[in-house]
């Protein structure tokens, strides 16, 4: 498990994923690493990091092509999706993409995100 100590200076630069576009998830943390960081999200003292690799939709080339890596400063709420237990829907906040929502499978690794539809 990734524990970093809250001050640690993040990556501050612009966005680099486009408002309102659904991302395709095609890594991402395991359930337990994604529980642990709602349940530290607001603990001054410790911030679980955890990350997403995002795939974004090429319309040239029609295909998905590798986008980056998404990572939340903060993981607001996760409801569970349906009753398997590892279907999530996730919403939280970024440093630099702000809002997000997500729908994350932790069986799979994979899902989608979609950006600052606040």
């Amino acid at each position: 498990m990734a524990i970093v100590e809250r001050g640690i200076r993040m990556n501050t630069s612009t966005s680099t994923f486009k408002r309102n576009t659904k991302y395709r998830i095609i890594d991402g943390p395991s359930r337990d690493m994604l529980f642990d960081a709602v349940k530290y999200a607001y603990d001054r003292g410790i911030n679980i990091l955890i990350e997403f690799e995002i795939e974004e939709w090429d319309e040239q080339e029609q295909e998905w092509g590798y986008k980056g890596r998404f990572v939340p400063t903060v993981i607001n709420s996760i409801e569970h999706e349906c009753g398997s237990g590892s279907s999530f829907n996730i919403e939280g906040h970024s440093m630099n993409e702000g809002h997000f929502e997500a729908y994350y499978s932790s069986r799979s690794r994979q899902g989608h995100v979609v950006f600052g539809k606040r």
